[in-house]
C-alpha cells in the first residue's frame, strides 16, 4: 500500500535491531522531552507547550512512517464517511492538496504484536502517524482512492468509538527527544545525516550505472544469494529518467557544510540592519566602486520548507525518509516508529545500506570488466 521510488532489499538488514530500538518497540509509554504545540492535525509550527489534538483514526494492517507517501482504496462505509466528513469540512472550492486535511494512520489491533498492545489506548496501539491527504479520486461503486503523506507522529490519550462511525482520538504530538542533547550529540547527529545521505547518493549512482549498462545489453545478473536491489529499478530509458531516491530524501536532506548559514544570514534573521549591510557588501565586492558581483548559485527549491520545519524536525523527517529506502518488516518498522532517538535511527539505516552498497560496487565492477572483453 505504501510505495516509494526505491528500496533496499530486506536481506541487507542486520539480523537484529540495536538494543535502543528493540526497547523502543516494546515500550510505547516512553516519555518525550518537549512536545511541540499544535492546534490540530496536519503540518503545524513548533512550540514549547504540549497541546491536545483531535484526529479521526483509520486502523490499517501496515505501519506508516513520517515523510512516507501512501495510497488507500477505501470501500468500507465507516471510512468512506471519514473522508466524506473531511471533504465537507474543507473550505469550498479547495482541492485535497489545498485543504491539507488529515487523518490518523494507525496499526490495527489485529496486526499489532502483543508487546505493543500492553500500552494500548481504546483497543489500539498508542502511537500512530498523522497523514495529510494529498488527493481523493472518486471511483465506481462509490469507492475512493486516497493518496496521502505521513507527516508527524502522535500519541493517543483517549479513543471515542461511539460518536462517529469511525474512531476519533484525542492525542498529543510525539517527536524525537532533542531537548536533552548536548552540543556534541547534536554535532554527531549532523555527521550521521551527512554519512547516510552520502551513502544513499552512492547507491543511486551505482544503480544508475547498472541500469545504463542493462540498457546497453551489458547487464550482470545479481547472485541468487545477494540482495534483490532497489524496488522499481528496471532497464531502459524511462528508468534512467526517473530519480532513484524518494523525493522525501531530497526534500529533508541536510545541507553540505559549505552551505550552512552565513554570518550575514544569521544577522538578518536576528533583526537589525547589520546583516543586510554585510550581504550588500559581499554582493558588491569589498573594493569601493566595484560594481560586478559573482553569479549566485541556483536556489535550493526545498530550502524554504526546511527553514519552516526547523532543524530538529527536518532531521527527524530525514531519518524516516532515509529508512523508507529500506525494505523493512513489521517489527523493524514498529521499532523505528516508536524510537525517539534520531541518531539511533540514522545509525540503523547506515548499517543496513553499507552491505548493499558494497554489493553494488562489486556488480558495477564486474559489469565494466565484461564490457571491456
Amino acid at each position: 500500500m505504501h510505495a516509494t521510488s526505491t528500496r533496499v532489499s530486506q536481506r541487507v538488514l542486520p539480523c537484529c535491531l540495536p538494543k535502543r530500538l528493540r526497547h523502543a518497540a516494546a515500550n510505547s509509554r516512553r516519555r518525550n522531552a518537549g512536545l511541540p504545540a499544535a492546534t490540530g492535525p496536519g503540518p503545524a509550527s513548533s512550540g514549547t507547550v504540549e497541546s491536545v489534538i483531535s484526529i479521526p483514526l483509520f486502523p490499517l494492517s501496515n505501519v506508516l512512517h513520517p515523510a512516507q507517501a501512501g495510497s488507500l482504496l477505501v470501500f468500507e462505509p465507516r471510512y468512506l464517511a471519514l473522508f466524506r466528513d473531511l471533504q465537507a469540512a474543507a473550505p469550498q472550492g479547495s482541492s485535497a492538496s489545498e485543504a491539507k486535511f488529515a487523518f490518523g494512520h494507525i496499526l490495527a489491533a489485529g496486526a499489532a504484536p502483543p508487546a505493543l498492545m500492553q500500552d494500548s489506548v481504546g483497543g489500539l496501539p498508542a502511537c500512530g502517524v498523522c497523514a495529510t491527504v494529498k488527493g481523493i479520486e472518486e471511483l465506481e461503486n462509490g469507492r475512493l482512492q486516497v493518496s496521502y503523506q505521513g507527516w508527524r507522529r502522535f500519541k493517543l490519550l483517549t479513543v471515542d468509538h461511539d460518536s462517529k462511525p469511525y474512531p476519533m482520538a484525542a492525542a498529543t504530538w510525539m517527536d524525537d527527544d532533542t531537548a536533552s542533547l548536548s552540543q556534541e550529540q547534536q554535532a554527531a547527529t549532523y555527521a550521521l545525516e551527512q554519512q547516510v545521505y552520502g551513502l544513499l547518493q552512492q547507491v543511486a549512482s551505482y544503480m544508475r550505472q547498472l541500469e545504463q549498462g542493462s540498457a546497453a545489453g551489458a547487464a550482470v545478473a545479481a547472485p541468487a544469494s545477494g540482495p534483490t536491489g532497489l524496488h522499481g529499478s528496471s532497464s531502459g530509458s524511462k528508468a534512467q529518467q526517473r530519480p532513484l531516491l524518494p523525493d522525501s530524501v531530497l526534500l529533508f536532506a541536510p545541507l553540505p557544510p559549505s552551505r550552512q548559514q552565513s554570518v550575514a544570514d544569521y544577522l538578518i534573521k536576528a533583526g537589525g540592519s547589520t546583516g543586510d549591510k554585510i550581504a550588500t557588501w559581499q554582493r558588491m565586492g569589498s573594493v569601493y566602486g566595484q560594481t560586478s558581483s559573482k553569479k549566485k548559485p541556483p536556489q535550493d527549491p526545498y530550502q524554504a520548507a526546511r527553514d519552516q520545519l526547523g532543524k530538529e524536525r527536518r532531521q527527524e523527517l530525514f531519518s524516516f525518509a532515509a529508512a523508507s529506502v529500506l525494505e523493512l518488516g513489521l517489527p523493524e518498522r514498529l521499532a523505528l516508529l516508536h524510537c525517539t532517538d534520531t541518531a539511533a535511527r540514522l545509525q540503523y539505516v547506515a548499517a543496513a545500506v553499507q552491505p548493499f552498497l558494497a554489493d553494488l560496487v562489486a556488480r558495477v565492477s564486474l559489469q565494466q570488466a565484461m564490457v571491456k572483453q
